[in-house]
């Protein structure tokens, strides 16, 4: 499973076998590549203790020849007296290789450059530093990727991190700069380990094994007539694809979800009134947001493995999956008991506690907090009206086949324009049903904004950044 967060799941899964550089990669290549990789991977397992220059003349230089590079080895230190270049200057061919080592300047060579390579020790750490080293190399790279930028007017963009077994390429432009990349596990690409969450999938090997030729290929620099390249275009069609399912998310939670969901609690409130009031009113529609927002949280922390429920049959992967299940071959669902809901309510519990027992820490900010809504919690939904709203919010319809939304593929800045976006309703009682409507003004009278990436970030510099 290809980690980072420069490609949603759905292009690295789906979208990339579209193209046509993809169905260039034959079954040739892919059987040089795999031999290459699993005998070197064999060797610096049985080796003890490889080092940096082990790792990168045994493993690395030869893989970078493979995908076609031309390189030159930098040199590693500074007029300060500091190692602070990359390892390897990367070129498409041979005169720009040559051209470069006449000249004198870096600035001159980077101009001739395409990409860069930052090596490190056969499986070193890549998020944090070792003994000696001038930070982790995570930061190293973006901080290289940085200067290159800079010296070859934005020619570069793209860099390559690797200990061996790990390869990842950054995007300097991308909008979260740590997790602006995405990473391979070449002892999964050719077959070594299989993912615990997919051990199944037919062919996932060579799938993996295909990404990681198309990604960090030397073709995949190439720029057409217009200055695109396969990567560019790739992360291009990426966002669009987020794009697309942030709007349609967002015209499911407004249109459908939001709705049902607060006559679901209305129905389940055992204390609901005969006439109901703007007081209670408020409170269910408080209530239906607490539901929504929790919900979209373990969503999206589940999918980025940022809780370690995920894998385990009382996650709300599993919930998602059995629903799923359930309404796809019309198994009937009780209308009397709550489990898939009480089970989730049980989740919230734990991540506002933790339980140290799953090794999951309590994220005790308030969203999850006992006696949040009173409404809430006394409104659990029975099984048959639950399982229709998670599935609205775990599945998009393509045509005839429904797919799971990966939240990993949506970034922190999606979400938060759907929570303030929920802001601009509230309900009333309409035909003896509970309706949203717009409420012009919620946002303004109550300060509730979404802070863009772009201002936390000159926040971030400003403060922080000099310290």
């Amino acid at each position: 499973m290809s980690t980072g967060a420069l490609f949603s799941q759905y292009f690295l899964d789906e979208g990339i076998v579209q193209s046509a550089d993809w169905k260039n990669i034959d079954a040739t290549m892919l059987d040089s590549a795999r031999a290459l990789i699993a005998g070197q991977i064999v060797d610096f397992d049985a080796r003890h203790h490889p080092d940096e220059g082990n790792t990168e003349t045994d493993f690395i230089r030869p893989l970078l020849t493979l995908l076609g590079w031309e390189f030159t080895v930098q040199e590693r230190i500074n007029q300060k007296g500091r190692a602070d270049v990359p390892d390897y200057l990367m070129f498409l061919d041979a005169n720009a290789k040559a051209e470069a080592t006449k000249e004198k300047s870096p600035a001159a060579r980077y101009q001739l450059g395409v990409s860069i390579v930052e090596a490190k020790r056969w499986s070193a750490p890549l998020d944090r530093a070792e003994p000696g080293d001038a930070g982790a190399p995570s930061t190293q790279v973006l901080r290289y990727l940085g200067t290159a930028d800079v010296q070859s007017n934005s020619n570069i963009r793209f860099g390559i991190l690797t200990n061996g077994r790990y390869w990842r390429l950054y995007d300097h432009k991308a909008r979260s700069r740590l997790e602006g990349f995405v990473e391979i596990d070449l002892k999964e690409a050719v077959g070594l380990i299989v993912p615990a969450d997919n051990p199944a999938k037919h062919g996932h090997a060579d799938h993996v094994l295909r990404q990681f030729l198309w990604l960090f290929a030397r073709q995949a620099f190439v720029p057409d007539i217009g200055g695109a390249t396969r990567l560019t275009r790739a992360v291009s069609d990426s966002r669009s694809f987020e794009a697309r399912v942030t709007d349609q998310l967002a015209n499911t939670v407004f249109g459908n979800v939001f709705p049902e969901l607060a006559n679901a609690l209305w129905e389940a409130d055992p204390d609901k009134l005969a006439e109901t009031t703007e007081a209670y009113l408020a409170e269910l529609r408080e209530a239906a947001l607490t539901w929504l927002y929790r919900l979209l949280f373990v969503l999206y922390a589940e999918d980025r493995n940022l809780l370690p429920t995920r894998a385990r049959r009382d996650g709300l992967w599993a919930t998602r999956n059995e629903v799923a299940r359930a309404l796809d071959e019309n198994h009937g669902l009780s209308d009397r008991r709550t489990n898939h809901d009480g089970d989730l309510r049980a989740m919230w519990r734990q991540i506002d506690t933790g339980d140290d027992g799953i090794g999951l820490p309590p994220y005790n900010g308030g969203l999850f907090k006992a006696g949040r809504s009173a409404l809430l919690d006394r409104a659990v939904m029975p099984d048959n009206v639950f399982a229709p709203l998670l599935d609205a919010l775990s599945r998009e319809h393509l045509g005839d086949t429904p797919r799971f939304i990966n939240y990993r593929d949506l970034s922190v800045q999606h979400l938060g324009s759907v929570y303030e976006r929920l802001l601009e309703f509230d309900l009333a009682f309409v035909d003896d049903k509970i309706a949203a409507r717009p409420q012009t003004f919620a946002r303004k009278t109550s300060g509730s904004y979404y802070t863009p990436e772009e201002l936390v970030m000159l926040v971030i510099r400003r403060t922080i950044g000099p310290l």
